[in-house]
């Protein structure tokens, strides 16, 4: 905020009003990413699982040829 004599604001509420806002800006699902956002989770979570629990068990070999395999796809 930094007050008035250093070129701030006078209090939070001109501070937040200057420096936020909406903007008429609308985003649209890419259901095309979101296919591919739910497969990279899915690796997430195999990952996570694996390395951040106790109880992990399975097998990771494919994790990685799974991740070349959706990058090539998503290079096309």
């Amino acid at each position: 905020m930094a007050g008035t004599k250093a070129s701030g604001y006078a209090n939070y509420a001109d501070a937040q009003q200057a420096m936020t806002g909406l903007k008429a800006r609308v985003f649209q699902p890419n259901q095309a990413a979101h296919a591919i956002y739910k497969e990279l989770y899915a690796l997430y979570r195999k990952l996570h699982d694996a390395f951040g629990t106790e109880q992990a068990t399975g097998n990771l070999y494919d994790v990685m040829k799974q991740l070349i395999e959706i990058r090539n796809r998503a290079r096309k």
